[in-house]
């Protein structure tokens, strides 16, 4: 739990210091040390001797080291959704990766109407094209006549992460998002610099809003009056908005995709 908050203030602040494969590698040797306590082959200077392992010993060893294999599989590009909210998510590169050798993939979205900002260092996830800027991905949408989705997150949200390791990973949301919509993906916690063009005073709360993060959030609580995450704006060719926030049922988020659509 002490990585999972250091691995927030990691991806908050762009420093790529804690990626996934390293941040697994550690709890991978944290939780086989552990293993190895119970079977009292790791002793500290306060335990007494190990005269024998007993059966609730015995079981949790199996149980701790059932868990590191199955984190190991998150090195060789597993989703691991049971932890996904507690783990950094996977890169485009190592996901589109994945997909390539389970052959599990959605179909390919169209070409984007130009380069994302931002997108040397954010990405959406699945393997998603899309933006990370309202006004350009609201650009594309007018470019292309197609329904804007738009999901407001975090870096350190741990329903954004669950939601997009689960709800997300439906074949039939995937392809809808990726063939039907322009996606576009607004970080309300990062911290990246705006230039000085595009910073500004808030009518919200009078303050200056100087980097990506600040932006969002205001673009959020001014328009929707709400700064909860993930919070979901399906925005139509007509102008037509339709509104979900946090939802672990599949059907109901499938439903909510194909509602912009119809």
């Amino acid at each position: 739990f002490g990585l999972k908050f250091l691995s927030n203030i990691d991806q908050v602040y762009g420093f790529e210091i804690l990626s996934r494969e390293i941040y697994l590698s550690i709890w991978i040797v944290v939780f086989f040390l552990l293993g190895l306590y119970f079977l009292g082959k790791i002793k500290f200077s306060h335990d007494s001797d190990l005269q024998y392992v007993g059966v609730g010993r015995l079981f949790l060893a199996i149980a701790t080291f059932s868990f590191v294999m199955y984190l190991f599989t998150g090195l060789l590009g597993a989703r691991l959704s049971a932890v996904s909210a507690l783990i950094p998510p996977q890169s485009e590169n190592s996901y589109l990766s994945s997909r390539a050798t389970t052959g599990s993939a959605y179909n390919v979205a169209e070409e984007l109407c130009g380069p994302a900002k931002y997108a040397d260092k954010l990405h959406l996830p699945n393997g998603l094209p899309g933006y990370f800027d309202f006004e350009q991905g609201l650009a594309c949408a007018k470019e292309q006549n197609k329904p804007l989705f738009v999901v407001f997150k975090g870096h350190a949200c741990s329903n954004c992460k669950k939601m997009e390791n689960t709800v997300w990973q439906d074949s039939e949301v995937m392809n809808m998002l990726s063939q039907k919509y322009v996606v576009v993906g607004l970080y309300t916690d990062d911290r990246t610099k705006l230039p000085e063009e595009e910073r500004f005073i808030s009518k919200v709360d009078g303050e200056e809003k100087d980097n990506l993060g600040e932006k969002n959030l205001d673009l959020q609580i001014s328009k929707y009056q709400t700064n909860s995450i993930p919070f979901h704006v399906i925005i139509k060719p007509d102008g037509t908005e339709i509104k979900m926030g946090v939802t672990f049922k599949d059907e109901e988020f499938r439903d909510f995709i194909a509602k912009g659509i119809q």
